[in-house]
């Protein structure tokens, strides 16, 4: 079979799955792709429906995992500044109680 055969039947197989089956849309976005691949003798590089979406699951579970690590770090930083924030306020109302304890002994 010639290149040219093989593009051809590529071409029928396309319109004979139409744009409203499964294959048929994924066979056109990925025509140019696999023509490429025919005229420069690769094996087709396009990757299967089935491949994309393992590829799309695989970056969206590092994409959440990533997201949990994101929000670990937040939250422990907000912690630590809340804890700080804290001290300071305590340190505050022990230094306002003093002060106010030494001004009532002039009353």
């Amino acid at each position: 079979m010639t290149k040219t055969d093989e593009i051809d039947k590529l071409d029928r197989m396309i319109g004979t799955f139409g744009q409203h089956s499964y294959i048929g849309p994924w066979l056109a976005g990925y025509r140019d792709a696999i023509v490429s691949d025919i005229h420069n003798d690769l094996p087709v590089s396009a990757p299967t429906p089935g491949q994309a979406q393992r590829e799309a699951l695989a970056i969206l579970e590092t994409a959440k995992r990533e997201a949990a690590e994101i929000r670990a770090k937040a939250t422990a930083q907000a912690k630590a500044e809340l804890e700080a924030c804290r001290a300071e306020c305590q340190e505050l109302r022990q230094t306002v109680r003093s002060t106010v304890g030494r001004l009532l002994q002039y009353v």
